[in-house]
């Protein structure tokens, strides 16, 4: 009996911490992309990825009948401490394209979440298979993040 109460008590602490990352992903989409999924004539892919401290959102999208594909990144800081604040760094790789963005955020941003920044390109656009990896530096901390399409 105890061992079975074990084996639902490590269940459900398992899918509670999916449960809250999913909230994190689903608030940064509600709050950063809405307008982008609600629109019928985008073509989008969404990439997600967490670590200890970070729950980061990365969509490509273009019109259906365009070449040209944007890329936006945002990150919402999931961790124990205070919302950081300073400058907040990051490296973002995809598809042999590398780019760095940086912020100085004076004040904690609304509901935590941190604009990454976006590129622009008239290539391909990801695939579902792109590999997506991002680092994130802030208050002399940094997380590597691999993003996976969803």
């Amino acid at each position: 009996m105890k061992r079975l109460l074990s084996i639902i008590f490590i269940s459900f602490m398992i899918l509670s911490g999916c449960e809250d990352i999913d909230d994190h992903y689903s608030s940064i989409e509600n709050e950063a992309f809405l307008d982008v999924l609600n629109d019928p004539n985008m073509v989008y892919l969404n990439f997600k990825g967490h670590s200890d401290n970070w729950a980061v959102v990365n969509i490509a999208y273009r019109e259906k009948d365009s070449d040209r594909f944007i890329t936006k990144i945002f990150a919402k800081y999931i961790g124990e401490k205070s919302l950081p604040t300073g400058e907040i760094s990051s490296v973002y790789e995809a598809g042999g394209i590398t780019k760095s963005e940086s912020a100085i955020y004076t004040d904690v941003p609304e509901n935590g979440m941190y604009y990454l920044g976006e590129y622009s390109s008239n290539e391909l656009m990801p695939l579902i298979t792109t590999k997506v990896k991002l680092q994130i530096e802030w208050n002399e901390k940094s997380e590597f993040i691999e993003l996976e399409s969803k």
